[in-house]
């Protein structure tokens, strides 16, 4: 059985307030572009409309006036799911133990520790927001098989928003990167009816497409001993052919610890076209936890119920066997709320 203690070192709203003022690292590019929002309930309802440029049409004088259908809606809802960290051993818990056999306390060091275990288990937490960002913008699909839980929620990307290439552009000398790029570009026109803003890719795509022999011969021509083009010379054959200059790279790994491998949040072998702005089409909603909601009713911490969303942190008393940990919990998941603004090409 676990028990809060509200009179560590380090009280669980001060904690909590410290977390959530971490902000994710530089190197997590998704969370950076993405919205981080919050939620104070734990289901999200959203509709999409279907909207189509109807024509009015003529009519004879006192001729009957014509009767338009309606654009279409859909209704989705999906509910939000829960994730959390410890560190069963922490700083926090070591130094607790040498001072307690010592016979004496070093409060100063121990809020120190606690503070440096939440910011390593806030850090663990941002990552898995990056990793579930990174599959939901590739897959339109939230989906987990983890720590004995499984959830699944299909944004519902169509089919025709998926782009294959014939010829990998690994394949320098024969693959049509210009052409697959320009078919892309036409299927987000169709979705969205707007041109797309933004490709989100790895290095080893942007890499292939600077090599590309058909890119490389718009770009520059039949220039001898150029069988490549500079990334500035790749921007400007992208403006000259309506796509977007504006690409970010993804190459973040984050350590699985079920696995004991460094895993990709955005595959190698993606390239995905957005609007500039990802607000309207992807973000990340935190919730309410039970554990938030535990500490809004103890009426021991200054967190109100609108602050209640999002992370929340704590040093937790658990036992028998007993021992005193630094806890984190959060609820939350990725909403893709503008599938049609998102064309996913498997390039490489």
């Amino acid at each position: 059985m676990a028990e809060i203690l509200y009179d560590a070192p380090v009280a669980p709203d001060e904690l909590t307030y410290a977390m959530r003022n971490l902000s994710p690292a530089p190197d997590l590019v998704l969370s950076g572009i993405a919205p981080i929002t919050t939620s104070d309930t734990n289901t999200v309802r959203w509709g999409e409309i279907t909207r189509r440029n109807r024509l009015a049409k003529y009519r004879s004088f006192d001729g009957p006036i014509p009767v338009s259908q309606r654009d279409t809606a859909e209704d989705r809802l999906v509910r939000l799911a829960p994730f959390s960290n410890s560190l069963n051993l922490g700083e926090y818990e070591r130094l607790q133990q040498e001072f307690l056999a010592m016979g004496g306390t070093q409060s100063a060091q121990l809020v120190r520790a606690i503070y440096n275990d939440a910011r390593n288990l806030v850090l663990s937490m941002h990552c898995r927001v990056e990793k579930a960002l990174g599959t939901v913008l590739t897959t339109g699909i939230f989906d987990v098989n983890e720590n004995n839980f499984r959830a699944q929620a299909n944004f519902g990307i169509a089919g025709a928003n998926f782009f294959t290439a014939s010829v990998v552009w690994s394949t320098s000398a024969t693959a049509k990167a210009g052409d697959d790029l320009r078919a892309m570009r036409s299927k987000f026109v169709a979705s969205a009816g707007v041109a797309p803003g933004r490709i989100i890719t790895s290095e080893a795509v942007v890499n292939a497409l600077m090599v590309n022999a058909q890119i490389v011969a718009e770009a520059i021509g039949t220039q001898v001993g150029r069988s490549w083009i500079t990334r500035e010379e790749l921007n400007a054959w992208l403006r000259q052919n309506r796509l977007p200059d504006l690409v970010t790279e993804v190459e973040t790994t984050v350590y699985n610890d079920e696995t004991g491998a460094d895993e990709r949040v955005f595959p190698q072998n993606k390239l995905v076209m957005t609007p500039a702005s990802l607000a309207g089409v992807l973000e990340f909603r935190y919730g309410l936890s039970a554990t938030a909601l535990e500490l809004v009713q103890s009426n021991r911490c200054e967190i109100s119920f609108a602050d209640a969303p999002g992370i929340v942190g704590m040093v937790v008393k658990e036992g028998p066997p007993f021992r005193q940990f630094t806890y984190v919990d959060a609820v939350g998941m990725p909403i893709m709320s503008g599938t049609k603004q998102v064309v996913v090409g498997t390039v490489l």
